[in-house]
Formats: structure tokens, sequence, C-alpha cells
């Protein structure tokens, strides 16, 4: 009896190793290709600090200009939410939606709360018409798009920051790009930002694709994927839960490796600050 439960043990504590050792062999090799050249690399964002410059503003610790309602009204921001839940919607309403310029629901979701645009979720040629509209609507009162589910928790500070400096009449496609065969697509459960001149290259050529962010992509065809994480590889566009991208292993290993720009750790830095002439 005794030798049996040796026998069990030696083998529990095998198999065990053995696991072990390859989460930690493929944890290494996600840390070690977020350090390695990424297959595009494009050139960095012009300086934000610049930006402010050529406004005749720079940053300081006080002031009575606030950068936030700066950001505010230079840089306006529709936020498309795709809705598939009342009650996340809701969520949606009251929190981190108040930060944007205008925001818009989409889908096949009724609430007596939450306006929602009728686009059935399946139908991507009525995602296409989606954008018309949101251009006949809203054209000329917003310079950049972000395109999210419900899941997702933005903060639109720090988008503003981020966009800031790039000419959003030209086209910019951004967000977390996964490979897709021998292309690539942004994921829309990290959100996906649209520069105005993006938005509007979409209504002129929608592509039918399996779905709403592989329809972006295709209808945008041009487009490189960005390398949008910051100085110290920290993304900006997550897929995944802060708890997720905190705790290694966590995520599943196939889905990191589908990430062309990988990254060790979240971003979670939020930032504020003031502005003065």
């Amino acid at each position: 009896m005794h030798g049996l439960a040796r026998v069990a043990a030696f083998l529990v504590a095998s198999v065990s190793g053995s696991l072990l050792a390859v989460i930690v062999l493929q944890y290494r090799e996600i840390l070690d290709s977020s350090r390695q050249t990424p297959p595009v690399v494009l050139p960095r964002s012009p300086s934000y600090l610049k930006w402010l410059s050529d406004h005749g503003l720079r940053r300081a610790t006080s002031g009575d200009v606030n950068e936030a309602r700066l950001l505010y009204e230079r840089v306006p921001v529709l936020c498309l939410v795709r809705a598939t839940s009342a009650q996340q919607a809701r969520s949606v309403l009251n929190t981190w939606s108040r930060r944007c310029n205008r925001v818009v629901f989409f889908g096949t979701l009724s609430d007596a709360h939450v306006p929602v645009e009728r686009v059935p979720l399946g139908d991507v040629a009525a995602a296409c018409e989606l954008f018309a509209r949101v251009l006949a609507r809203h054209g000329g009162l917003f310079r950049w798009l972000l395109l999210v589910d419900d899941e997702t928790f933005a903060v639109v500070e720090n988008l503003r920051l981020y966009v800031a400096p790039l000419n959003a009449s030209q086209v910019h496609y951004l967000g977390h790009s996964v490979r897709w065969g021998s292309g690539f697509y942004n994921a829309l459960a990290a959100g996906i930002a649209l520069s105005e001149g993006a938005v509007r290259a979409l209504r002129n050529r929608c592509r039918p694709a399996a779905d709403l962010e592989r329809m972006v992509a295709a209808s945008l065809p041009r487009a490189q994927p960005v390398d949008t994480r910051d100085t110290l590889l920290r993304s900006r566009f997550n897929l995944f839960g802060v708890e997720q991208m905190l705790i290694p292993g966590s995520v599943a290993y196939e889905h990191r490796r589908s990430s062309i720009f990988r990254s060790p750790e979240a971003r979670t830095q939020i930032w504020a600050g003031y502005l003065q002439h």
C-alpha cells in the first residue's frame, strides 16, 4: 500500500513539475517576444508637448486652464458603443461615456434608459450604414471615434492625450493589433480608435467581413498595424481585465501569441494635470 502511495506521489509530482515548466517557458517566451522588434514599427507619433507648444501652452503643476477640459474642447471624441446588455449599457452611459463629447449606442438592444441605434449585430451591411449615419448626423462635431463594446471601460482623457498630436483628417486606425491570416485587425474588445479621416474612408469603401472588427480592417486595406504601446512597452489598448494582465499565466497563451505588439504588463497609469498660458 505504501509502495502505491509513493508511486502515486511521484507521478503527481512529475506531472505538476512538467506543467509548471511548460507555463514558465511559455511566459518567458512571451516576455522575450515583447522585447523584440515587432514586424512593423512605425515612427512614434508627434510629441504631445510640442502640440501644446503649438497651441501656445505648456504643462504645469498649477494654473487656471484644466488640461482635461482643454483636450475635451480641442480633441472631440465620439464614442460608438455596441450595446449587448441593458445592465452593461447603462453602466457605460452612467460612467466613462460622460467623458465623451458625444456617445452613440448601437445594436438590437431595447432599453428605456439607453437610446440605441437599431443595428443587427451580425449584419455587416447595416454596420457599414451605421458609419454613414454617424457622419450624416455628427460629421464635423468629432475628430476621433472610439469604437467599443459595452464590456469595455475607457479612460477617454488618456485617448485624447495620445491622439492629440495626430492629424485627424488623415486615416489613423489604432488599437490592439491581432494577426489575421497574412494581415491584421484591431480587436474590438480593446477599443478601436478611428480618426475622422478613417471614418470617412469607411463610409466610402466599406467591405463585408466575418464580423465588425474585421470589417473595419478590410475596409482600410492600406492601414498598417501601429505600435500603440508606451515607451515602457505597456499596452494602451488592453484586450483583458487589469487583474488578468497583471497575473502571469492568467491570459491564454494563444491570445498572447496572436498579438502583434505584446506587452509584459498592463498600462495602468492615469494622468491629470493643468495647463497655463
